[in-house]
């Protein structure tokens, strides 16, 4: 049985998201909203502060996610660009076959705002459950197994990571951790068929940056606990199950891969060893020890010596590590722990190696190769290095729990403290004190003065159980200290509220329907909360079609520039398109171009400073909308084109309404219904990369310049589209 307290917590987790609770940053969309008034947009958390820096999270994730709800749960999303697959690195709800494998998003199919509270603490317990399945496995002692769970789940890391698919991922690969070593224990058919359950839902959130690192530790724990039950057959077999699983949920991600596989970011990077500087090692040993993360009183302040953000300089903090190693050198009963301890982890001991070369050594390319971590840069490795530091900790506190002996204070307590002076000095020779504010300093400077005093009451003590019990107290109290104060509390019902300036947009779009196409006035994929046709927000997956359909009518804009994953966002005037950050880009058009009627766009949004020119100005009415202002055409264009013939260019098709055509979609696909007219045909933009397949009936089809063009040729002509599903994208990789 697991610690009540520690039980009564996981149940606390529940019941925040319940009871309407969210962690979510969203406030910052709504604060920069200037479809807002100034007075409309001071929304306010119930505790803490909402995070600029969590642009993943509030400017990504949450508003696809809503997006998704809005439009009814599809495979591609029609009004984001011009056809968005949701299979992606996010966790994104979809109906679709993976549906049972995606338990985390059951939640969102309530299609309330309050949801999105419960999916919040819900991924929050499963990281919790997690973490703590695999250590009370491998440490084989269910009170060090929760105080050591509870202190990863406030670490550094998860911390500033909650908002990302990293959680879901790490959740769920240490839950199929420890299920599988209970499998190795009872080696029931029940305990493997959950091992591969398990590792497919973990797999069906996929994070590449992330999976080969933690596989290592989790998979070696396994191997860990079926060497000390003498097991290691089924240990082995239960690997094997786990990479079963994972193949499954690879499938599922096929569709992505498929499409991603080309591109520059992320299809084409792949990662290098070393390059950590060993400094960085200094984070496991104390909580918060470059970042300070104060409430409402300022942002979050990266101190020490390397240009990073809070995120990127966030660990799993192994807080006891550094006074275990000292006083081992001095004391028996630490060695034997020490000797124990890592005697019955060779795996485990084997990974942790692995993981620290690649962080540290200019290793060869094929090492990366060998031990799949060619596609993990090194801040990513560095979570599951901190994972792994913090199973073999806990496995050494666990076996100094066990030992009920004393010890009589001498030289090990001098090297004890001695190894917290020197921590405490090496911290100070890598974080910049004086960027400090007096905020940033009550949120930074209580949390290690905490930890000093514990670590050092836990050297003093005379007895081994006694010793182990503090130096725990100090892990998990450093961290909930440091990093409690990181996540807000907001209501979930208050998320994706609404203002003037929305209202304006609602009503435009029920009397003109088109998509908008938005002049940089929303960051991310903000505007996609809303439900609205917009062009612009987030690729996950590169549209090369819709760009090289703007190329001739955008300066500047190259393969080079849009082929990636890209916050995308559109500027007009005289400059150019352009890479504003490593995942930002800025496309130039102008509202005048005829391209931007043949993608349907009827609106544009935009701050004042707007300025169509001459030559087409009089097309558009403008009226405000908030603090910004909403440009509508005043003669609407339809989604299809219809031209004389079968034209080989999409600007050849006449997109003036209507175009007797009828459209119908559903979450795998639409179809396209048009007139038995062999003298013309119809075009409508799509994306052609997230097409699975086209079966016509009366009609044939093709795709020119992000369209598919269909023409009759027969009764009742009509199209259906299915959306690329793991299959075709299957067959689409084995052609290349």
């Amino acid at each position: 049985m697991s610690p009540r307290w520690f039980a009564a917590f996981a149940i606390a987790l529940a019941l925040l998201g319940l009871g309407g609770l969210s962690g979510s940053s969203w406030f910052i969309a709504t604060r920069g909203d200037r479809l807002f008034t100034a007075d409309e947009r001071k929304a306010r958390e119930i505790y803490g502060s909402s995070r600029d820096i969590r642009s993943d999270e509030w400017a990504v994730e949450t508003p696809q996610v809503r997006a998704q709800q809005l439009a009814g749960f599809p495979l591609v999303n029609l009004n984001e660009g011009i056809g968005a697959l949701q299979r992606n690195v996010y966790d994104i709800p979809v109906l679709d076959w993976g549906l049972p494998l995606r338990p985390l998003t059951w939640p969102y199919f309530l299609p309330f705002r309050w949801s999105h509270g419960v999916q919040w603490f819900f991924r929050d317990l499963l990281l919790l459950a997690g973490v703590y399945a695999l250590l009370a496995a491998f440490v084989e002692d269910r009170r060090t197994a929760a105080a050591v769970a509870v202190a990863v789940f406030f670490s550094g890391v998860f911390a500033w990571w909650r908002a990302t698919v990293i959680i879901e991922f790490v959740g769920f690969l240490c839950l199929t951790g420890g299920v599988a070593a209970w499998a190795v224990r009872e080696r029931t058919r029940s305990a493997f068929a959950l091992t591969v359950y398990l590792a497919a839902c973990t797999f069906c959130v996929f994070y590449p940056p992330v999976w080969a690192p933690t596989l290592w530790v989790v998979c070696a724990a396994v191997l860990d606990v079926a060497w000390r039950r003498q097991r290691l057959a089924s240990g082995a077999i239960l690997v094997g199950l786990i990479a079963a699983g994972a193949a499954v949920g690879i499938f599922y991600h096929l569709p992505y891969l498929s499409v991603i596989s080309d591109t520059v970011y992320p299809g084409k990077r792949i990662a290098h060893a070393g390059g950590l500087p060993a400094g960085r090692l200094l984070d496991l040993l104390w909580p918060s020890l470059t970042v300070a993360a104060p409430v409402n009183c300022g942002p979050e302040l990266y101190l020490g010596f390397e240009h990073m953000n809070a995120c990127e300089a966030a660990a799993i903090e192994v807080i006891p590590l550094a006074v275990l190693v000292a006083m081992a050198a001095v004391s028996a009963r630490m060695r034997r722990a020490f000797a124990v301890s890592l005697r019955g982890s060779p795996a485990s001991v084997a990974a942790f190696a692995v993981l620290m070369a690649w962080l540290l050594l200019p290793l060869p390319d094929w090492f990366g190769t060998v031990t799949l971590l060619r596609w993990s840069p090194t801040l990513r490795v560095w979570i599951a290095f901190g994972l792994s530091g913090a199973l073999l900790t806990a496995r050494i506190l666990a076996e100094l729990r066990s030992d009920a002996s004393t010890e009589r204070p001498g030289l090990g307590v001098l090297v004890g403290i001695g190894a917290v002076i020197a921590c405490a000095f090496a911290a100070r020779s890598h974080v910049h004190l004086e960027w400090l504010s007096r905020c940033q300093a009550r949120a930074w400077i209580p949390p290690l003065v905490a930890v000093a005093l514990l670590l050092c009451a836990g050297i003093l003590v005379s007895t081994t159980r006694r010793r182990a019990a503090l130096l725990l107290a100090a892990w998990t109290a450093g961290v909930i200290l440091a990093n409690y104060r990181v996540n807000p509390l907001i209501w979930s019902p208050r998320m994706f509220a609404t203002g003037s300036g929305h209202a304006v947009v609602n009503g435009v779009l029920a009397r003109i329907p088109g998509r908008i196409l938005d002049y940089s006035t929303h960051p991310g994929a903000v505007l996609a909360a809303f439900g609205w046709p917009v062009i612009g927000g987030v690729q996950d997956a590169p549209d090369l079609a819709l760009f090289r359909f703007l190329e001739p009518d955008s300066r500047g804009l190259t393969d080079a520039i849009y082929n990636r994953y890209a916050h995308y966002s559109f500027i007009g005037g005289d400059a150019a398109s352009r890479i504003v950050t490593a995942d930002s880009i800025q496309v130039a058009i102008s509202p005048c171009s005829a391209r931007l009627a043949a993608l349907g766009v009827n609106h544009l949004l935009a701050d004042e400073g707007l300025d169509p020119g001459p030559g087409c100005a009089t097309a558009w009415s403008v009226r405000a909308a908030g603090e910004l202002r909403l440009w509508s055409r005043r003669k609407p264009v339809c989604a299809i084109g219809v031209a004389r013939g079968s034209p080989a260019a999409a600007m050849d098709y006449d997109y003036s309404c209507p175009s007797e055509a009828q459209f119908e979609s559903d979450a795998s696909g639409f179809t396209v219904r048009v007139p038995a007219d062999p003298a013309r045909s119809w075009a409508l933009a799509v994306n052609e990369g997230v097409v699975g397949s086209v079966q016509c009936n009366g009609a044939s089809s093709r795709f020119i310049d992000a369209h598919l063009a269909m023409h009759p040729d027969g009764p009742d002509p009509h199209c259906r589209v299915r959306y690329l599903d793991s299959v075709d994208a299957l067959r689409r990789l084995l052609k290349k």
